[in-house]
C-alpha cells in the first residue's frame, strides 16, 4: 500500500458503492461496522463517505428541474456521518493519532480487538450474536464512556488493575474507549481560598461557589471563613 501519510482511506465512495464487491449503505450495520474500523485503524487518512438512496446504478443525486437538491439527510440523502457511533469513532480517531496497534486479540473470526498504544482501545463484533469476553485494553484502570453507543447497555467500560476490561459486545456492533474518557470521578484536592478584605467588627465573609461543595451558589448555606489567625486582613 502507499505511505499511511500519502493514503486516503475509505470504505465506499460514489463509485464503488455502485459496484458488488464493495460495501454500501444498503449493508446496513456491516457498512457502519467496516467504517468504525477504517477509524479505528492506523493507517491514511480516512474519509467518511455520504452518499445518496439509489436502486439503479445509474441514478443520479437527488434533483429538480435538472439542479441537485440540498443534502437533507433522509430526504433522498444517507447521511452516515451523522450516525452516533461514527462521531463518536472519530473522537477516538483523533484521541490515538499518531500510535501504533497493540494488544492484539482476536478470539474467534468474527471478534478482533486491539489497542492504539496506550491512548484507546476498540473490540469490534462482526457476528450475528454478541460476544463476551475478557481482553487486555492496554489502559489505566477506571471506569470508560463507549464511544460507539453500540456497545455494553450501561455505556462505560470498566478497566481493572491489571488493563484488562470484561465486555458483552452485541452482534455487528464494537466498543471503544480513549484514555482520559474515564467517567470515574477525580479525587478530592484540599483547597484554601483567601480573601483580602477589610471588616467592620460583626461582619463575616462567606464563600459559594458554582458546585456542590461550594453550596451551589446558595448565599444562604455559603461556607463561613475565617479571620483568626490573620494579621493582615485575609479570610481563609
Amino acid at each position: 500500500m502507499q505511505p499511511s501519510g500519502r493514503s486516503v482511506t475509505f470504505v465506499a465512495n460514489h463509485d464503488t458503492e455502485r459496484g458488488t464487491s464493495a460495501l454500501s449503505y444498503k449493508d446496513g450495520p456491516v457498512y457502519r461496522l467496516a467504517t468504525i474500523f477504517q477509524l479505528a485503524w492506523n493507517h491514511g487518512t480516512p474519509q467518511v463517505y455520504d452518499g445518496f438512496t439509489w436502486s439503479d446504478r445509474e441514478a443520479g443525486p437527488p434533483h429538480s428541474n435538472g439542479f441537485v437538491r440540498d443534502a437533507v439527510c433522509g430526504s433522498g440523502w444517507e447521511c452516515l456521518h451523522r450516525d452516533p457511533a461514527i462521531t463518536g469513532m472519530v473522537r477516538f480517531h483523533n484521541a490515538v493519532r499518531g500510535t501504533p496497534v497493540a494488544n492484539w486479540s482476536s478470539p474467534n473470526p468474527d471478534v478482533i480487538a486491539f489497542s492504539r498504544g496506550a491512548a484507546g482501545w476498540i473490540v469490534i463484533n462482526n457476528g450475528t450474536g454478541s460476544y463476551a469476553g475478557t481482553f487486555p485494553t492496554g489502559l489505566p484502570a477506571g471506569t470508560y464512556a463507549d464511544l460507539t453507543g453500540t456497545g455494553t447497555g450501561t455505556g462505560t467500560v470498566t478497566v481493572n488493575g491489571g488493563g484488562q476490561a470484561a465486555v458483552t459486545v452485541p452482534a455487528r456492533g464494537a466498543v471503544a474507549i480513549v484514555a482520559g474518557g474515564t467517567t470515574t470521578p477525580p479525587a478530592q484536592v484540599p483547597v484554601t481560598f483567601g480573601v483580602h478584605a477589610t471588616t467592620t467588627w460583626g461582619t463575616n465573609v462567606h464563600l459559594a461557589g458554582s458546585i456542590g461543595a461550594l453550596k451551589n451558589r446558595n448565599p444562604a448555606e455559603a461556607i463561613p471563613l475565617s479571620s483568626a489567625a490573620a494579621i493582615d486582613a485575609t479570610w481563609k
